[in-house]
């Protein structure tokens, strides 16, 4: 079992995989997406958005990556800068900390234990770290532990 990238331990759905056998036809699929993302799916995702938080977005405040970890990568890239501190989750996905690398800033961690339910002591940040910090990765349930958070701790 590989837990380092999230792999999944049970088939996908059927129906799932019945669509993209379907989409594998249709010639408008091959090749590699535009540069962004296609405008029928920006408008999609434009309209969750709205329909959904009451968000309306700007098809310019929308980016559509190929696959999570350059989506991972390039938000400190994007959002932080060497000034700044980035708290992140550890154990943790390998792909914050290439970003975090890149965009100079100083990453900080934040220990996920079982005693505490693998969640973050947020009070054991320390201050001067928290009054730098720029962005925060949590992602639950978490890779690896599998643990939940609940919408209290949120």
């Amino acid at each position: 079992m590989n837990l380092g990238r999230g792999n999944p331990d049970l088939p996908t759905f059927a129906p799932v995989v019945e669509k993209a056998k379907t989409a594998l036809d249709n010639k408008v699929n091959h090749g590699y997406p535009p540069y962004g993302g296609k405008p029928a799916l920006k408008e999609t995702i434009k309209q969750f958005y709205q329909r959904e938080y009451q968000v309306a977005l700007e098809e310019d405040e929308i980016t559509v990556f190929s696959g999570s970890a350059a989506a991972l990568t390039a938000l400190p890239m994007a959002l932080a800068d060497p000034s700044g501190v980035v708290l992140t989750p550890t154990p943790a996905f390998f792909g914050y900390h290439i970003g975090i690398t890149m965009s100079g800033a100083e990453e900080w961690q934040m220990p996920l234990l079982e005693r505490n339910d693998y969640l973050p002591e947020l009070e054991k940040i320390p201050q001067a770290v928290r009054e730098r910090a720029q962005m925060m990765f949590l992602n639950y349930p978490h890779n690896p532990t599998g643990a939940g958070a609940t919408h209290a701790f949120f």
